[in-house]
């Protein structure tokens, strides 16, 4: 599923596939998700009404979360899930919430400790690798999803002004890299890459103007004990 990423409802997916969410503050609470180094991450319950009758898919595990942010519009996310078979389930009662999802015009990024405000465009994926466990439970249903190792990757579009971030890619230098979107004081996302190697860039000529196009992975590093991590701050008290 997918949809725009608003600062409340979403975050429950970077719990999932990092799996280990610190809270501080008392309203705002500030979340700090990071990789879940023991054990496996919480699955979800997802239900889903097809028109007909509504069904739950219990043991929801996420394997999968793209985050893409473009100039014209909100930042978005699509999710990939793998967990058990569905049951039937009571009809729900959806409820909405108020705050607005990340806008681009709110987001700002450094690379290196330095502001780049030259980046038009960027996408991201958190991926581990998921396998369905079956064993000799006498049931239909697995025992349990497993998921594997974090991989964060990504591709970064700047306009070419100078040679900065060409520079990153031909030192391979791997600085940190932390994009930051605001909506208010109380209100706030940041994705720390502590260490990011960027793999490729290539020169886009396809406008009339020059731009950069980059890609990278997130290096597991001791300063986020892991590939990454995310910090949100909202009004939602826990996930």
């Amino acid at each position: 599923f997918d949809g725009d990423f608003f600062p409340d409802v979403p975050p429950y997916l970077l719990l999932g596939i990092l799996g280990k969410d610190t809270v501080t503050g008392t309203g705002p609470y500030t979340h700090s998700f990071a990789l879940l180094t023991t054990g496996l991450p919480p699955s979800f319950t997802l239900s889903d009404y097809n028109g007909y009758e509504e069904r739950q898919f219990a043991g929801m595990r996420v394997e999968q979360l793209d985050l893409k942010y473009s100039l014209d519009g909100a930042l978005e996310y699509s999710a990939k899930l793998l967990g058990k078979k569905s049951a039937t389930a009571t009809t729900t009662t959806p409820t909405f919430g108020t705050v607005p999802p990340f806008l681009a015009w709110q987001c700002a990024v450094t690379i290196g400790g330095v502001s780049v405000p030259r980046v038009a465009g960027w996408d991201m994926t958190l991926q581990r690798k998921s396998e369905v466990l079956f064993a000799a439970n006498n049931s239909q249903d697995p025992r349990d999803i497993f998921v594997g190792p974090l991989q964060v990757t990504g591709k970064m579009t700047a306009y070419f002004e100078d040679n900065t971030e060409l520079t990153h890619f031909l030192s391979n230098d791997q600085p940190a890299v932390v994009i930051t979107l605001t909506q208010d004081a109380n209100t706030q996302m940041t994705i720390t890459m502590s260490k990011c190697a960027f793999s490729k860039a290539a020169v886009n000529r396809s406008k009339d103007y020059v731009m950069l196009d980059m890609e990278f992975e997130a290096v597991h590093n001791p300063t986020d004990n892991g590939p990454c991590t995310v910090a949100v701050k909202n009004a939602v008290p826990s996930y």
